[in-house]
């Protein structure tokens, strides 16, 4: 069954391209390298929440997003740094 996550990311002010720069690269990294991650799609929102980045991850399984999620902390660690708050993370199962 897959595994698929959507992650709300709050960035700091000022930091949103530097923000998407880090989310981009890791992207092509995970293309690269996690034959597990299905789609990882990496989206800004409009209007009043123009510091929000929303990341929606598709994976084969969960095992695939245990790998990634390792990888994240190698990879992408820097992100925390940027971020305004905490993250949302929602986890979605299939109807």
């Amino acid at each position: 069954m897959a595994h698929v996550i959507i992650a709300t990311l709050k960035i700091k002010e000022g930091k949103l391209n530097e923000a998407l720069k880090l989310l981009k690269d890791f992207g092509a990294w995970i293309t690269k390298n996690e034959p597990g991650t299905l789609q990882y799609s990496v989206h800004t929102v409009k209007g009043k929440e123009k510091n929000t980045i929303v990341v929606y991850e598709r994976y084969k399984d969960t095992d695939a997003f245990s790998i990634h999620n390792k990888h994240l902390n190698e990879r992408a660690g820097g992100l925390m740094a940027l971020l305004d708050g905490n993250l949302d993370i929602k986890t979605l199962i299939d109807a």
